[in-house]
């Protein structure tokens, strides 16, 4: 009987390191590629976004967002006049992704772009026992503009 519970323990700690290694590498990666990000100070570029969510057909379908100086200037070629939209800059994406996963989902997965370091998929299940309030985003197609 002691035996066994040598080998619970063991199994235990064993798992909760894994935890925070992974956790430990999703921050590390977080940093730097918001790091990248952040160094090549782009301000003016377009992307297309669209969301995985049990939400309004509109923002599940791919929109092109086009930023100018930092700020969402439009989506889909209509210009945005009061900030007030779903749609994100990328750099809204990094402070959602800080934001989201200091609230410890249940499931996250964030992958980046390998030459800009800006979030190309993110996906978020805050609590696995309740249903559709998962929300995932894709960033896609990024150019630079003038």
């Amino acid at each position: 009987m002691e035996f066994k519970k040598y080998i619970f323990l063991l199994l235990v700690l064993m798992f909760s390191n894994c935890s925070q290694s992974t956790g430990n590498k999703d921050k590390k990666a977080f940093e730097t590629n918001q790091a990248l990000w952040k160094s090549l100070n782009i301000q003016n570029y377009q992307v297309t976004q669209s969301m995985t969510c049990y939400c309004r057909a509109e923002l599940v379908s791919p929109n092109v967002v086009i930023v100018r100086n930092g700020q969402i200037e439009s989506v889909n070629g209509e210009k945005i006049y009061d900030n007030v939209t779903p749609f994100k800059t990328i750099d809204a994406f990094f402070d959602y992704v800080k934001s989201t996963t200091g609230q410890n989902p249940a499931h996250a997965h964030v992958a980046y772009n390998t030459t800009y370091g800006f979030p190309t998929s993110m996906y978020f299940d805050m609590d696995e026992r309740m249903a559709d309030e998962e929300i995932g985003y894709k960033i896609s197609d990024f150019k630079l503009l003038d």
